[in-house]
Parts: structure tokens; sequence; C-alpha cells
């Protein structure tokens, strides 16, 4: 069976530790076979525990593996399980991500058991299986008697052989306003960093766990402390309870009050277990909208061996949730590590490195070794260093610097061409057609030519000179009369008070925010189910947060749409930049947003605008050549 893996594992770790071998990921590019005439070794025994009994490495979006077609999606599969196993990841995996949706509450009691549902603050119950956001939805009611059935059918299921049964409430947990949990919560304060749930939660979980135990059954549940009850409990908590804790990870590294904040928080939770956490479950990784950067590489060995080193006292194991849809050669070295350090508890991480450089590239190893050091000083050292530090359900997580910053002061043209000059004499110092030679070439294709050509792109977005010759080439672009190359500023509402220079408006803020809006409606207005490009040209002068805020300040332009409710319609932001802002001195730079309206777009008594916004700083955004124009 899959569980089964003892056998295989020696296997691997017999090649490794005797026959010289290392699997840093499939294929022939990521096996290192040593040549050699015979091969020596003592006799006698040994066996090997691994320090970590939960290692798992997220790798659902790794890939494409070198060697296997990209579009072959089987073989790609294939090659993703057969990493798995590289790695030596645990098999017989428990689960704890929210599996109080298993039980599929919604679908079987929102007509009959309304109760089960979180009350509303206005008044009506979570009830119904659609949501606009999936984590909105299937809201419980946490002292109502759902528990009980959680109960009962968590005793059956140890019983038919699970072993133990996921019991976490689902994602973005918010307050219940029932009479019964507001007596329970005992406070005003409903933020995540409040752990206002803890007791219910855990008191809950706590008898699930020993309901099993009294039925005379070997197996028990697994909880989360996540969001809202991530603190610790005043219940004690038995052994059959599998407590995961969710953490930041390894970024943290870049910021070590936080990563010492969240080793602390470990530590505290082992010290009330008395006994190591079953695991943690960590976020090295660029999703969730706070460290987004497609195609920059998060090279970050050496960040994954410190989290993980002084975690292990206090651990049993731990969760890596990386990211889905980047490449594998981002993450390979990432997860090479923590799968030694699972292992063996202890590694030196230099020589683990210094070994992977040299076995790989040979006569390249010394350029390369500079090449991946330089992309984890960049991603550590100035990507991962929080502009903003903002609480979340797993604690403070770090929030990235603006697109702005990573193009053209972080992976500035002048960086990706160190990173080329070292890739070319890598590829000089070893043999043509070598597999040496193969892995710099795939490193360079997969890894640098992605970040190369997405700097070059940001680069060419943002350029006034590539965006005035698009619109002088461009006879047939549909400009609406919000136009201001062509109009003017006429029909926005600009201030007396606003600064000319020739075409463009300067807009001063001197207070918290500031807003000038043009109305889409008559000749402007937005048909439905088409799509736009909105474009505009911005600089900013002396704009600053008054409060000394990291980021989160600044200027930009957003598009709203209005569909009326009572046609059906809903609400719509959009803006460029996206997520961040322009602020500081910064020359002129031109942005650019596309988007499709709906079917209810313009209906009822509110219309669709554009606004240039300053938001949370003082100073001034000039503006000009707003364009919003219908895209075939």
């Amino acid at each position: 069976g899959y569980t089964e893996r003892a056998t295989l594992f020696g296997v691997y770790g017999f090649l490794d530790r005797h026959a010289g071998m290392r699997f840093y990921f499939p294929g022939e590019l990521g096996t290192v076979v040593p040549s050699a005439k015979e091969l020596e070794l003592k006799t006698g025994g040994y066996s090997v525990t691994p320090r970590f009994e939960c290692r798992d490495c997220y790798i659902s979006g790794a890939g494409p593996y070198p060697g296997i077609p990209a579009d072959d999606r089987k073989a790609q599969d294939k090659a993703k399980g057969y990493y798995r196993l590289l790695l030596r990841e645990s098999t017989d995996k428990i689960g704890c991500c929210h599996g109080q949706n298993r039980f599929r509450i919604a679908e079987r009691f929102s007509d009959s058991r309304p109760e089960y549902f979180q009350l509303r603050k206005n008044g009506t119950r979570c009830t119904g299986t659609e949501f606009e956001h999936g984590w909105m939805g299937r809201q419980l009611c946490h002292t109502s008697p759902v528990w009980d059935l959680f109960r009962d059918e968590s005793v059956e299921r140890v019983r038919k052989g699970e072993k133990y049964v996921d019991v976490m409430p689902q994602d973005g947990m918010s307050p219940c306003w029932c009479e019964n949990c507001q007596r329970t919560f005992n406070t005003t304060n409903f933020t995540l960093a409040s752990g206002y749930a803890t007791e219910l939660i855990w008191s809950n979980t706590v008898k699930v766990a020993k309901a099993i135990t009294a039925a005379g059954l070997n197996g028990g549940v697994s909880q989360m402390a996540y969001g809202t009850y991530r603190n610790i409990p005043s219940v004690g908590i038995p052994e059959n309870v599998k407590v995961v804790l969710a953490v930041g990870g390894p970024w943290s590294e870049s910021h070590p009050g936080i990563r010492d904040q969240q080793i602390d928080f470990v530590r505290v939770w082992a010290e009330k277990l008395g006994r190591p956490v079953s695991w943690i479950w960590t976020y090295p990784m660029k999703n969730y909208g706070r460290l987004q950067a497609p195609d920059v590489p998060q090279v970050a060995p050496r960040a994954y061996a410190k989290f993980y080193t002084l975690a292990a006292p206090y651990i049993d194991g731990s969760f890596v949730e990386s990211n889905v849809g980047e490449t594998l050669v981002q993450n390979y070295l990432n997860f090479y590590v923590f799968s030694k350090l699972a292992w063996d508890g202890t590694i030196d991480v230099e020589a683990v490195l210094a070994e992977h450089h040299r076995l790989m590239f040979g006569a390249g190893a010394a350029e390369m070794a500079k090449f991946f050091d330089a992309l984890e000083k960049k991603w550590i050292g100035e990507m991962a260093v929080p502009s903003l530090i903002g609480e979340t359900e797993i604690g403070p997580m770090l929030y990235g610097p603006d697109e702005g910053s990573i193009w053209k002061k972080i992976y500035s043209p002048a960086f990706i061409g160190e990173l080329d000059g070292m890739l070319k004499a890598a590829a000089a110092a070893v043999a043509p057609g070598s597999i040496e030679a193969r892995r710099v070439a795939w490193i360079r294709e997969e890894l640098f030519d992605r970040l190369a050509k997405r700097g070059k792109a940001y680069t060419d977005e943002i350029s006034v000179e590539v965006e005035r010759a698009r619109r002088a080439a461009d006879t047939s672009a549909k400009a609406m009369p919000v136009d201001t190359d062509k109009n003017g500023w006429k029909g926005w509402g600009v201030p007396e008070t606003t600064r000319r220079e020739g075409t463009a408006v300067g807009i001063g803020c001197a207070g918290d925010k500031t807003y000038v809006g043009f109305t889409l409606c008559g000749a402007s207005a937005l048909k439905p189910n088409a799509k736009y490009r909105l474009s505009y040209f911005i600089r900013t002068e002396k704009l600053v947060s008054p409060t000394g805020r990291k980021g989160g300040f600044g200027a930009c332009m957003e598009v709203e749409q209005y569909g009326d409710k009572a046609f059906g319609g809903t609400y719509s932001a959009l803006r460029k930049p996206e997520q961040s802002y322009w602020n500081g001195d910064q020359e002129w730079v031109h942005q650019k947003l596309e988007f499709t309206t709906d079917d209810k777009v313009g209906k009822g008594k509110y219309k669709a605008m554009l606004w240039l916004r300053i938001f949370r700083a003082t100073g001034t955004a000039w503006f000009d050549g707003v364009r919003l124009e219908e895209v075939e």
C-alpha cells in the first residue's frame, strides 16, 4: 500500500549514504550518479528513524519536470508522485485542514436545522452552499448541538477505521451573534489577534476526543490553532488530539522579531501539551496577496534550514505550503534542505549547498553558487522584508514591496544583468553538451529567462515612450470622451486649486485623502459585456505618509462599476497599481488596467466612475493622458 514505503526509503537512504547518489528532483538532470568501478561497503547494519513524523511539502504546482513534455499532464503527475517519494515524505498522512466541511453540514441540514449555523449580525443564518466567496460560507454556531453531531459521527468514523478525524472549523471563521456564543466569547474585541473563540473551539474538540476514548477506540481528532482560536486554552488537551499550529515559517528570517515570536508561540504550546506539537503548518509562499511576485525566484534554502532547526525541539514535523503554479526550479533546493533536516534532525546547510553546487554543476559550481546566493539574498534580504505587517489567521504576516520597487530597485535591469553574467560564466566553465551544461541551461530557461522576461514586460508597461508610440500608431483605438489627450480635463471634478503644467494636472493632498472623479455616462457610459483598457501617466512629488506608514499609501487611479442591486448587479472597484500605490518622488510612468463589464453595468441610478485618488498621504500626484478605450 501507499503507506508502506519504509523499504523504498531505505533504498534511497542507502544509495545516498553509501553510493554517493543524490536525488534533487526527478529525471536525469536532478539525479547525481557518481562514476565508480567498485563500491566498498562495511559489513553490519543500522536503522534510521526520521526526526519529523510529518514531512510534507506542497508540491502540487511544481513543474514542469525536465525531460517530460509540459503538456503531458499524466506524465507530469506521475513525476510529481515520484518527487514526493524522492523527498521521502510522510506517507501515512493525517488531515487537519477545515475538516468540518467533510461532515457536509450545509448540504445536510441547511433547511432542517438552521440553529446549527452562524447567526449573522443582521439576524440571518449562514445556511446554504452558494456564496460569493467560498470561505465566507458554511460558518457554524459553535454553541449549538452541531458539536454533538461531530462527537457521535467522529466516534463512528474511528470505529470504521479512520485514525484521526479532522474537526477544524471552516476557514475565515467570524463571530456568531447568537446569545449563547456572545456570552461565551465575553468580549467586544473580535480581531484575529484576540483569539476570542479559543476556549469554545478547544473545549469542544477535547469533548470529541474524550468520547472516542470512552468508546474504547484507539483514535482521536486533529485540530489547528488558527485564526480566532489560535491562543492557548485553559482546558487540558489529551494525547489523542493531534495539535497543529499555523505559523508563517521560513520567510520570517527576514524579520527576526517575527521569527522569534513564531518559535516562541510553538514552544509555549509544546509546554502546554507536555509533548511536541504534532506538526506546524507553515506558509513560505507568494499567494494570498502578500508577496505577489510571479516569476520572482523564492530560492531560500538557508531560511528553511534556520527556521525548522529552531522549531525542531518543539515539533514532530511540518507541512510546507509553498506555491501552486510556481516552477520546480524555484523550490527544489528549499524542499531538498527541508527533507534532509526532516530526516536527520540537524544539518550543516552550507555543506549541503556546497555539495549541491559541486555535484550538479562541476566546474561551473563557483558561478552557480554566486547565482543561487544572490537570489536568496534578494528574496530574504529585500523581497520578504515587510513593508507592512498585517494580522492574519496565522499571526503577523509579511506584505511585500510594490511592483515598481520589485522591478526598478530589487530585480533591476542591472541586477538581472549580473545574474546573466554568472550563468554565462558557469556555461563557459563546463564542457559543451555535458550534463552540467544542460543543467545550467535548464536553470537559465526555467528560472532566469522567466525573471528577465517579467522584468522587461514591466519596464515596457510603465514606459511613457512605449505607450505614447502605441497611441500614435493605433488609429483604430475607440477612445471615449474621457480621453484627456484629446479633450483635456472636461467633465472631471478638478478643483480650482489644482496645479497645471501643460496637459497635466497636479492634485495636492494636505490631509488623509482626496478624490477627483469623472462620471461615465452619456457618450462615456460603459457598455455591458464589453472589454476596456484604462491607461494614464502619473508622477508623484513629495507624496509621503504623515503617520510614517511603510506602505499602503500614495496615489492611484480607480474604475468603479455599479450595477444596481434591483437589477441583480454588483459593485466592483479596480485600480492600478493593484494592491499598492505610487508615492515618494516618482518620475512619469505609464499605467494600464484592462477589465470586462458585466451585463448589469449602468443599470439603475448609480453610474460608473473613474477616480484619481490619494490615500493616507500628503503631497502631490500628477496625472496626464487619461484614456479609456474599448478593446476588441
